[in-house]
């Protein structure tokens, strides 16, 4: 099973490179680089959480 999840994983990454232009390509990488132990991924996830609406 582990073997069909990483060739399927590879496939879609091949999808996705090809399919991304060289400026998306790097703002996307600019989320995943180490600044001070947090990545800015993270705060991005954060800010999700705190602007999602609330259920009344």
């Amino acid at each position: 099973m582990s073997r069909a999840l990483a060739a399927e994983r590879q496939r879609v990454t091949t999808l996705i490179d090809r399919a991304l232009d060289a400026v998306t390509r790097a703002a996307l990488d600019a989320l995943y680089v180490n600044r001070e132990g947090v990545y800015a991924i993270t705060a991005l996830k954060h800010t999700s959480r705190k602007t999602s609406p609330s259920r009344n």
